[in-house]
């Protein structure tokens, strides 16, 4: 375990090096004066459509007391730390953080910036009617934070791995480097920070640690390669597969049937991976 722990460190270590070489580099005016504030996405828009973010945090810090003081998770820190279900539980509440940094304030105080900041980006194409907006972004982080993740969290079995719930932080991953680490590489101006980075830093490295630590008995390749592979399929389906091709659709329809589907894919799969994984029984 203390070569995976030592591995995490080094990731992490290497993460920060780069965030912080990379953000002496910018300017900070970019951001604080940044015309994407003036974004106006929040106007006319329900109470819930623009503090649902502050009430999943609120949630989020109720959940992870409970994974800590519940007599229904026994044991110390360390141990609750080596317990696949428990880490499947406590995802939800490291993403309820992330989700305030992305659409409640970020890094430099500034409200609701993510959805401007990715609209923003060659991604979308609000000429086509292709753009995140409020509603979408409301049932999107909804649906999969406290839908998906605790439904896989509650169906990953002691006979098939907890694999479930590798792909939970295996999807967590993907979206904190693809999302938001890279950028801060590859973009540049007021589009190389995207909000939410800086807990990524933490996600990430800790998923990494994870995958690599927790489910290691599973091997690199079923442990920790195939969740990131799969977390990425998962973007595409529950994310730029509606967002891109069936954005005509109402947002009521199209992000709870695609996110249902993402929901379901693993599940209903699960027998194939079993199989083709040769997936164990958990002995961690």
């Amino acid at each position: 375990m203390n070569q995976y722990l030592c591995l995490a460190a080094f990731i992490l270590r290497k993460i920060q090096e780069c965030q912080s070489k990379e953000m002496n580099k910018m300017d900070i005016s970019i951001f604080k004066d940044s015309p994407l504030i003036d974004h106006g996405l929040l106007d006319n828009v329900t109470w819930l459509d623009a503090n649902w973010m502050f009430l999943s945090l609120g949630f989020g810090v109720i959940l992870f007391l409970w994974l800590l003081f519940s007599s229904k998770w026994s044991g110390s820190i360390n141990e609750k730390l080596h317990d696949p279900k428990w880490l499947g539980y406590l995802i939800v509440f490291i993403y309820s953080v992330h989700q305030f940094e992305e659409h409640g304030f970020d890094i430099f105080g500034r409200r609701y910036m993510f959805v401007s900041v990715f609209n923003a980006s060659l991604i979308t194409d609000p000429s086509m009617g292709v753009e995140l907006l409020p509603r979408a972004t409301l049932l999107l982080n909804i649906l999969f934070i406290w839908g998906v993740l605790p439904l896989w969290a509650k169906m990953a079995k002691r006979e098939n791995s907890y694999y479930l719930i590798a792909l939970s932080w295996g999807f967590a991953v993907v979206n904190g480097i693809l999302g938001h680490l890279l950028p801060l590489i590859v973009q540049s101006g007021e589009l190389k920070y995207v909000p939410g980075a800086l807990q990524s830093i933490f996600m990430v490295s800790f998923g990494f640690y994870i995958l690599l630590g927790v489910f290691k008995a599973l091997g690199t390749f079923n442990g920790f390669v195939v969740p990131l592979i799969l977390g990425l399929v998962f973007h595409v389906t529950g994310l730029i597969v509606p967002l891109i091709f069936f954005h005509r659709i109402p947002d009521e329809i199209v992000w709870p049937l695609f996110i249902g589907i993402t929901a379901l894919l693993p599940i209903l799969g699960m027998p194939l991976m079993k199989k083709s994984l040769k997936l164990k029984p958990w002995e961690g």
